[in-house]
């Protein structure tokens, strides 16, 4: 059996061939997760963005991959979890049939079930994981290089002195780019291409910079999460040399100082989270999550649908809002049910940590706590790496186990006296 349709189970006693040629579906699905942090840069007449056009070609290809083999991975409690909860969210469409943003809303989340199931059945191999991995930090790289470049031609965001490349949200682009420093500094560790490594080393300092740009305070937290995995390997762990530990700080340091001198508007904004915290309102978040929390009321067992939390908040503040977190936007759009099965999947996602070996595991750790950080103030239930990223910390479980069972048929069993 090639590594494209590797089993669950593999039998401890027979070797598996493994193909050096990645699939097609798989690079398919590569170029897709590296247009997710820019697709909004470029917008392809009549398609849409290029993370709808990638997306679709990925979802093409391993259709046919499908048919081709006949079958698909068998699912694990996790990623039956994911999968189940993202199928009754877009059901709750049918709670109030009567929003044509809710439809587009409800499709997106099928879709993201789909991009999950995908995700899962294609990547087997730490080779593969690799390739996903890269894909996705080449593709932070890129905004982060977008967001220097505006800051450069005095291009900001209509929010206040705020910068933000591709078109994006400069909270959402910050959180993404903080997404990536874990993966980064993991893919700095296991590769040995020299060239590929040094790119994932610089990623840290040049998403710092491009983070203190778009100006966004939650974003900058969860980087701490990122910086303190980074900080605790660069100096506990023996990887990395002397002088690439003292060169990381470095760049850090200038990098940070550098910002801060060019763009003052940025880091005054930055340097009010304390207060915001302690003593704010969150930019009226905690408004929004009260009359939120209200509209539970009104159909608290099955929710009020997918989509809906926006539009049903405009009596409240005068125009369509987003609920600003994705927990909240969990409870009231799917109700009672939808937290239930989302309290499931999260359940059995952490408990699938504990399979993570090695290197893996500090770096999944890091990454999902700024994606639970980050989420707290984003309403995200319906962007690509919040269900990509699990789906990969999924994979790498199931990655652990295989060579666990690999290891352990290759042991020679213990010898008995015949007599």
């Amino acid at each position: 059996m090639s590594a494209r349709t590797t089993s669950l189970a593999p039998s401890a006693t027979t070797p598996r061939p493994v193909s050096l040629r990645p699939p097609v579906a798989l690079l398919l699905a590569c170029v897709f997760l590296f247009s997710i942090s820019w697709e909004n840069a470029v917008v392809v007449s009549g398609l849409g963005t290029v993370g709808r056009l990638t997306g679709a070609l990925a979802v093409l290809g391993w259709l046919t991959h499908v048919l081709r083999h006949g079958r698909i991975s068998r699912l694990s409690a996790g990623s039956a979890a994911l999968v189940v909860y993202l199928l009754y969210a877009t059901a709750t469409y049918f709670v109030r049939v009567d929003e044509n943003s809710a439809f587009d809303t409800a499709i997106t989340t099928l879709q993201l079930g789909i991009v999950s199931l995908l995700l899962w059945d294609l990547i087997h191999t730490r080779t593969q994981l690799m390739l996903a991995l890269v894909s996705i930090v080449a593709g932070a790289s890129v905004s982060a290089i977008l967001t220097i470049l505006n800051f450069l031609g005095q291009q900001p965001t209509r929010f206040y002195d705020r910068y933000a490349g591709g078109n994006f949200d400069p909270n959402e682009l910050g959180l993404i780019l903080s997404l990536s420093v874990p993966l980064a500094w993991w893919l700095a560790r296991e590769l040995r291409l020299p060239l590929l490594r040094a790119a994932m080393l610089l990623y840290p300092p040049a998403a710092l910079v491009a983070l203190i740009l778009t100006g966004s305070r939650a974003a900058l937290i969860a980087y701490g999460c990122a910086l303190l995995y980074v900080l605790y390997d660069l100096f506990f762990g023996t990887t990395f040399r002397k002088t690439v530990r003292v060169g990381l700080l470095a760049s850090l340091v200038a990098c940070g100082w550098g910002v801060s001198v060019l763009a003052p508007g940025s880091v005054a904004r930055l340097s009010t989270i304390g207060t915001e915290l302690t003593r704010g309102n969150l930019n009226d978040r905690r408004d929004i999550w009260a009359a939120a929390w209200t509209l539970s009321g009104t159909s608290p067992v099955l929710g009020i649908g997918v989509g809906r939390l926006a539009d049903d908040l405009k009596p409240y503040f005068g125009q369509a809002i987003v609920a600003h977190n994705t927990l909240i936007t969990v409870a009231v759009e799917g109700g009672v049910i939808g937290t239930l099965l989302y309290a499931a999947y999260v359940a059995l996602l952490l408990l699938n940590l504990r399979a993570l070996r090695g290197s893996l595991w500090p770096m999944w750790l890091a990454c999902l706590a700024c994606l639970a950080v980050g989420t707290f103030t984003l309403t995200w239930n319906y962007r690509k790496l919040t269900w990509v990223l699990p789906t990969l910390a999924l994979c790498s479980a199931r990655l652990c186990r295989t060579e666990d069972l690999e290891l352990a048929g290759s042991r020679p069993l213990p010898e008995h006296d015949s007599a």
